[in-house]
């Protein structure tokens, strides 16, 4: 057992995971560690000894509104999407935005 994100203030919601086929893998979660009520959308890889492949960093690139429940795929190569529900401008009316990320940089 082991802690997934590396900032342990304010808090963290909603994990998804996912493995490529020699057990390296990469978690997403919903991060508020401002603590300002806003989520963020994170990520961070491991190799399948849960060691570090990539340091936590933001996915969304918009930090405006709320980030949150996202889920993930990855390919065998260590590339991965991240999916969300996104309301950048906060007015409770939600998209569904994905960014695409390379297997060995955030």
């Amino acid at each position: 057992t082991f802690t997934v994100n590396s900032v342990s203030a304010g808090q963290q919601f909603n994990p998804a995971l996912a493995m490529d086929s020699d057990g390296d893998f990469v978690a997403a979660w919903e991060d508020d560690q401002d603590d300002d009520g806003n989520f963020q959308i994170y990520h961070r890889g491991f190799t399948a000894t849960a060691g570090n492949r990539f340091a936590q960093k933001a996915v969304n690139t918009n930090t405006a509104g709320q980030h949150t429940k996202p889920s993930i795929g990855m390919a065998n190569n260590g590339n991965h999407v991240v999916a969300w529900e996104d309301d950048m401008d906060g007015n409770g009316s939600y998209q569904i935005l994905a960014r695409g990320l390379d297997g060995c940089l955030p």
